[in-house]
């Protein structure tokens, strides 16, 4: 699947990585007054892969936790229980395509 965003997920019973292909945000939509985030919820999902759908090897999901919390601590300054959705950044995303291309089971 395609992908050009992804969140974590942190709450009571999850810790979860979530991969979305987006569409343009719709053009009637003043983007300045919006965060990141904004934008990204009202851009239209055309797929969605939850983090257990992805088909990784061990060292694939050692990774992927690892990715998770340092998305967390290093880009948000929180501590990986704390409740909240975290997006990531470009960098981030590019990392977690190359955890995918390398660890994916064949």
């Amino acid at each position: 699947m395609k992908f050009n965003d992804a969140y974590i997920i942190v709450d009571e019973k999850n810790f979860l990585i979530i991969l979305r292909e987006l569409d343009d945000l719709p053009k009637d939509i003043e983007i300045d007054a919006l965060s990141y985030g904004e934008q990204q919820e009202l851009r239209p999902v055309k797929n969605v892969l939850l983090e257990w759908q992805l088909e990784l090897n061990e060292k694939g999901k050692e990774a992927l936790e690892e990715l998770k919390k340092q998305v967390i601590i290093e880009d948000y300054g929180a501590t990986p229980q704390k409740v909240g959705r975290y997006y990531l950044s470009q960098r981030r995303l590019e990392t977690l395509a190359g955890i995918i291309e390398k660890f994916t089971i064949s």
